[in-house]
């Protein structure tokens, strides 16, 4: 899936995340009011790069990893 899908159904897609992890992290993301990613990461759920991975997904874009990229 690409193209604006929503954050949390791409990582069920993916087989990152449960039906039942996404609504928890939903129900936290209403009570915090924290983004959908960082409340699955906050949960333990995804780690922040799933969620990137996700986001570049969503917004059909590559990701660059500056891990492994030297910056001069």
């Amino acid at each position: 899936m690409s193209g604006f899908g929503r954050l949390g159904d791409i990582l069920v897609q993916k087989g990152l995340l449960s039906a039942e992890q996404l609504k928890k992290g939903l129900a936290k993301q209403k009570e915090s009011g924290a983004k959908i990613g960082r409340a699955l990461q906050d949960l333990g759920f995804v780690s922040s790069l799933q969620v990137a991975q996700a986001l570049a997904e969503q917004f059909s874009l590559p990701l660059v990893d500056l891990s492994k990229t030297k910056v001069p």
